[in-house]
């Protein structure tokens, strides 16, 4: 059985943000966020949810090629 090899965390210097906005929104946004971040893997873009009291941010980042 192959195995790969794990990929190390990115760090800070790694990602770079570039966009965010706050959200009021409910239903199935993790989903949609899940949904981006496969169809967009492979164009290095990577997109973040988190909450902040009673809403969400969402972050698009560009991971940095090394």
């Amino acid at each position: 059985m192959n195995q790969q090899p794990l990929q190390e965390p990115l760090s800070e210097k790694d990602i770079q943000i570039l966009g965010q906005d706050i959200f009021h929104l409910d239903g199935d946004i993790h989903r949609l966020v899940t949904f981006l971040n496969q169809s967009l893997k492979e164009r290095n873009s990577i997109f973040g949810l988190s909450k902040r009291d009673d809403s969400l941010c969402l972050r698009i980042y560009e991971v940095l090629e090394s």
